[in-house]
Order: C-alpha cells, then structure tokens, then sequence
C-alpha cells in the first residue's frame, strides 16, 4: 500500500512538473516540444473567468480558450500586419494570427497618436508604434501599434482624457460576475473623482484592492470606460468596456458592466461579452437615493480621519430628525437623505449647514438635500378617535401625514337574530406587547390593528344596513390572494389585503420562483460574499450563504399587506447548517423585475425576517438581498445551483 501511494505522489508531481514546463515556454518550437502543451499566437490563452493563461498551455486545464491562432503538433505559420502596405502577409512558423484577426486591425502605419496620461489628465505623444513582435515587451505587434494600446486620435484623447471620472459611476458597487465561466463571489468597485482619490478601486471574490484610473467619453454621451491599474494584484492591467443601466430596486440602483480581456477591445455589447471567452461581465448594485440603512463603503476599509488637525464642528449635526434639522431657529440647517462627507474627514451626519458666520464647512451631500420639507411624519395614535400628525416617528410628508392621519371609520357586523349592526372590537394596538400571541400590524399612516383579530363579517355601517334587510344571507364574499402560489384564499370582510372574491381570481397571479439566483446582501451589516438561492417546483428554496452554509425552507404565499408592487411571501425553516434556524417561521417580502436588462436577467428584491417584513425599508434594518437569475440561453448559473 505504501508503494502504491510512493507512486501516486510521483505522478502528482510529474503533472505539475509537466504544466509548469508548458507555462515557462518562450517560444512555440519550446512549447510544442512538451508533453500536453499548445501554442496560442500571438496572444496568450483566456479564461473563462477573464484571467490570463500563457501562450504555451497544458491541455489538462479547463475553461479556457485560444482565440487566436493555436497550434499543438507543429508550429503553425500566422499572419502579420505589413504597417507600411497596410496588408496582411504570412508570417514565420509560431508567430502572427489568424487572417481573419489580422485584418480586422491591419492598417498602415498609424502616425500622429497620444495617449492619455490619466494620473497629469493631459495627452501625451504615443509611444506603442511598431514593425515587428519585437518592438513590443510581452506584447505583439498589431497594425502598427502594440496589441493593448490605448493610443488614440489627439482630439480624441484631449476629449477623454481631461474628463473625470463619470458622475453617474461615482460610489461603491457590489456584485456578482454572470459571463459563461464566471468566478464564483462578491466583487466590488468604487469610482471616485479625481480630486477624492484613486478613480477606480476594485476587489475580486479574492485578494486584495487593486487601484487605477479611468478615462471615458461619458462627456460627449457615450458610455465607453477604460479602467487602468497602476497599483495591487491588477497593476499594469488595462480593461476596456462599457456600462448599461439595468432595472432599480426599492433600496439601490443596478448597472451592468461589461469589459473584455487584458489589453483587448471593449465588447461592442453584453451578448458579445457573453459570448466571447475572457471577457466578463458583471451586474452590481448601488446605495439608491433616499435608501434606509444602505452603505457599501466597509468592502473597501472605512474612511480616513485625518489626525492632528480639529475636525469640523457643525451646529446642525446634533439634529437627528429631518424635522427638527430643518426647523432648527439658525434657519441654515438642511438634511441630507444620506450622511454627508466632510472634505477633512470628519464623520458625516444627515443634519449639516453653515456655521453663523456663513462659513462653508467643507461638506457635500451626494444623496437628496432638502431645506423645506421631510418624510419624517407619522400618527400619535394614543387617543384612536384623535389623532395627531407628529415629525420624527414615520415615513410620510407633513402635508401627506395630515391627510392620512384621522380618525378609523368604525366597523359594524350584522346580528341576523336581532336585526341590528354591532360594534366590532378592532383589537387597535400601538406595539407588539399589546397583541398576545399575535402582532401589531403597523403598516402605513395607521391605525393599527392585531394580526388575526378582525372579527369575521365586520364592514363599514353602510354596508352593514344594507346586508342586514335580507337577514345577512347577502354579504360580500371576500378572499386574499397567495400571490406566491397565484390561489385566492376566502377570509372574513375586514381582513387586511381582502378584495371580493371576484376581483380576487382575476388579479391574483403566481409569482412562484423556479431555477438559480445569485447576488449580495445589501442590509445594514451585512456579510460580503455571494449568495446563491435555487427554487424547485416543489415550492422549496435552498439557498447557501458566503460561508458555504446551506439551509432549505418551503414556501407559502404570505398574508401580509406589504408595500405596493411587492408580494408576502411565508416559509418554515426545514433544514439548515444552522440548527437554530429549523423549524422556524419567517417572513419574507419580494419584487420580481423581470423588464429591460438588456434581455439578459430577471431579478428578484428579497426582504427576510422572522418577523413581518412590510417593506423594504425595514428590511434593510433585517435582512435584504439583490438577486440575480438568467433570462436566456447566454447567461447560465447552473454552476452555482443549490443541491435539492
């Protein structure tokens, strides 16, 4: 047995040894000569992933391709760009292209190019003019300019390259990569102006942060980006691409990106990037405007505070409410929807303005700034039948909260014996400890009622005189839609969500999920990492956290009135890594997005608690998810699918 395992280690260490020897090949007469080795000219190999392989690669690897000219028995003979005809003509044994690559670039002799120097932001002649591979250090010649070249027209360059970075890029984004072949995890991006440091910092599911500048002709409308590293794992790296706006969610916006491989052209669309090995794709997410408990800046450390110097004291920061912030007696406070960034470093608050001499404080507020008017305002529902519109304790307008805060229309329900109507007790309540064994639904302006304490057949008065002539027999069926299973369930008159039964089965349609998401966790401390969620068809969802850890619910439709555009949904914990999680109730709320997104994705905005989630503004203080499916044949997540 010993013996045995003396010659599997042998055989392991003759295959590394054999890889290695196709990697550190220089030529393809080398190359060629190794066991399982093949020559990519002129350019190395490509990942599915969008990482590099050599030129010289083992066959044993997967995911990769040659997209050039690729040779395994002999060294074939390539095409090569003539510069000074401008035409295409073969070349020695394991060098140049194929023809059809080489004459997509093959022009004379470029003349008169710059390139941008994005750290100065000024154009400076072009250094990367060749005539053969020679002239290009670990690149190869390609129409008279070395492959990778970010050369271009003068008035080009001076367009771009004096532009900062994008004003609709600027911030954190998170995401996940959906390219065929794609590298399973979080990766992360951060654009920042040129004045507030490195324009781009970029993390992968693994490794460090790379950082760079960027150039686009975002300023003459178009939505090209060049992203250029000059420091961490990506130094020296060049990727070119663009960018597309894809469907919001109620917490955050989404843009696609897509770039191709290390120094080659940017794809001219998404379903190119898709199709093409060692281009990639991503789909991240943003803080949106106004998002509650939303921020993606601790993937990237968390800001500077800069010592030895007094940071800025702000007399409006002490307000915690936009109400009181805004009514403050100075009339120079304003809020922001999002905490504002001080030029020196001092930590943000939502409350900032001017100090009394109308010195500026150094701050800008890169969310909604408001100076006459906040959402702030709910209902004092102490006294039920007298109600008052309060600042600091809800989610409405002044002018919205003084409309919607009156007194409830009581209920009635008819007593067939005595012919009569009476008073149905609502069970009002202003917190969870008034409501034994059950919950406080507070959800909007109010007022409040437990959950599941609605007497059945209670109506309005009106309704009620009018069932009550025929004996009762003639009231209104009422049903709630279980919009997960698209099925309408009869419940009492009164009950939150109910509608007639007819209107019921015409509108109540399934929002049943099926096949894999994947996609990031946007909540308030939230875990960095890819989440994987796969739905089968019998109404399970098994989903697997950053940590590897696995846990299987079954679905219900829920009860709940949520948010407008959105749907309840209710499981039971069935298994999970987590044995304290089996057996537990939760409760969920989604939006399906199904619209634009290029005709790639489909999302689904996934709110969760183990109590009752009415909105996704809650959910952010719980737990909220972005995720991601495939809409059609080019994207694939089955590699990330959950195991039934």
């Amino acid at each position: 047995m010993r013996s045995v395992l003396i010659l599997g280690v042998f055989a392991l260490c003759a295959i590394a040894s054999t890889r290695a020897a196709c990697s550190d090949a220089q030529d393809c007469a080398t190359c060629i000569g190794g066991n399982f080795c093949g020559w990519c000219s002129p350019a190395p190999t490509v990942f599915s992933n969008g990482t590099s392989g050599s030129q010289c690669q083992d066959q044993r690897d997967s995911g990769w391709k040659c997209n050039h000219l690729y040779s395994t028995d002999k060294c074939l003979p390539g095409y090569v760009c003539d510069a000074d005809k401008g035409q295409c003509l073969p070349g020695p044994a394991g060098k140049g292209d194929t023809k059809e690559n080489c004459e997509k670039s093959c022009k004379k002799a470029p003349s008169g190019l710059s390139i941008c120097n994005a750290e100065k932001s000024t154009c400076e002649p072009c250094q990367d003019y060749c005539k053969s591979d020679d002239d290009c250090k670990g690149s190869y010649c390609q129409g008279g300019l070395c492959h990778g070249s970010t050369c271009q027209q003068a008035t080009t360059c001076t367009e771009t390259c004096s532009s900062d970075t994008p004003a609709i890029l600027i911030g954190t984004w998170r995401g996940v990569q959906i390219q065929p072949g794609f590298a399973k995890g979080e990766f992360d991006m951060k654009f920042q102006s040129k004045k507030d440091g490195p324009q781009i910092m970029y993390r992968g599911a693994t490794g460090g942060v790379s950082t760079g500048h960027v150039t686009s002709d975002y300023s003459t409308g178009g939505k090209h980006i060049n992203l250029m590293f000059t420091d961490g794992p990506l130094a020296k790296y060049t990727y070119q691409g663009q960018y597309d706006a894809w469907e919001p969610s109620p917490e955050t916006e989404q843009m696609a990106f897509f770039f191709g491989a290390n120094g080659e052209d940017s794809p001219d669309t998404i379903h190119e990037a898709l199709n093409t090995t060692g281009s990639t794709a991503y789909v991240m997410s943003r803080c949106g405007h106004g998002a509650v408990n939303c921020d993606f800046d601790s993937v990237f450390g968390s800001r500077q505070v800069f010592t030895g110097m007094d940071l800025i004291v702000d007399p409006c920061n002490p307000h915690a409410s936009c109400s009181e912030c805004i009514g403050d007696v100075s009339k120079l406070c304003g809020w922001c929807s999002q905490a504002v960034k001080y030029s020196d470093g001092t930590p943000g608050k939502q409350c900032a303005g001017f100090d009394k001499t109308g010195k500026p404080l150094g701050w800008q507020c890169e969310g909604v700034f408001s100076k006459d008017s906040c959402s702030d305002y709910g209902c004092d529902w102490s006294d039920i039948k007298n109600p008052k519109c309060m600042p600091g304790n809800g989610t409405l307008s002044k002018g919205d909260c003084s409309k919607a805060c009156v007194a409830p229309t009581p209920l009635s329900k008819c007593d067939a014996v005595k012919q009569t109507c009476t008073p149905c007790d609502m069970h009002y309540c202003t917190s969870n400890a008034q409501c034994p064994g059950s919950y406080c639904n507070m959800q909007g302006a109010g007022p409040w009622s437990c959950h599941g304490a609605i007497e059945p057949g209670c109506m309005d008065i009106h309704a009620c005189d009018a069932v009550k002539a025929t004996n009762c027999s003639t009231a209104e069926e009422w049903a709630v839609c279980d919009s997960y299973a698209g099925q309408c369930k009869p419940v009492p008159a009164g009950t939150k969500g109910a509608q007639t039964a007819y209107e019921c089965k015409r509108n109540c349609q399934a929002a049943q999920a099926t096949g894999t998401y994947r996609g990031v966790a946007i909540s308030a401390g939230f875990d960095r990492g890819e989440y994987d969620f796969t739905f089968y068809d019998d109404s399970t969802m098994h989903w697997r956290a950053p940590d590897g850890k696995v846990s299987v619910a079954k679905l219900v439709g829920g009860s709940e009135v949520v948010e407008s555009g959105a749907i309840a949904v209710d499981g039971t914990i069935t298994k999970s890594d987590d044995p304290s999680t089996v057996g537990k109730k939760f409760f969920a709320i989604w939006k399906k997005d199904t619209q634009g997104n290029d005709g790639v994705g489909k999302f689904i905005f996934h709110g969760f608690d183990f109590s009752p989630v009415p909105s996704f503004a809650a959910a952010m203080s719980k737990t909220e998810w972005i995720m991601i499916g495939c809409k059609d044949s080019e994207c694939d997540f089955s590699p990330a699918a959950v195991p039934q």
